[in-house]
């Protein structure tokens, strides 16, 4: 006689929260990048393939991101 084993039951797994982070990390190293050559604005993250929704909701963020990592600490 053949038994069958129930499936073991998964819930569903939930959206990462370092998705949304890595675009924001991304999208300061852009904005870094861009600053050393002066071009640090909306149409610099535009020209690099940056939609205008994902800037206006990642864009402040990147902004406090690309600034805290620009500062740096020279003496203790």
């Amino acid at each position: 006689m053949i038994r069958y084993a129930p499936a073991p039951v998964t819930s569903a797994p939930s959206q990462p929260v370092r998705c949304a982070r890595s675009l924001t990390e991304r999208m300061a190293e852009h904005l870094r990048e861009e600053a050393f050559s002066g071009r640090g604005d909306v149409q610099s993250l535009r020209d690099r393939g940056w939609s205008q929704a994902s800037i206006e909701r990642l864009g402040p963020a990147a902004i406090q991101l690309a600034r805290r990592n620009s500062t740096r600490q020279v003496a203790p």
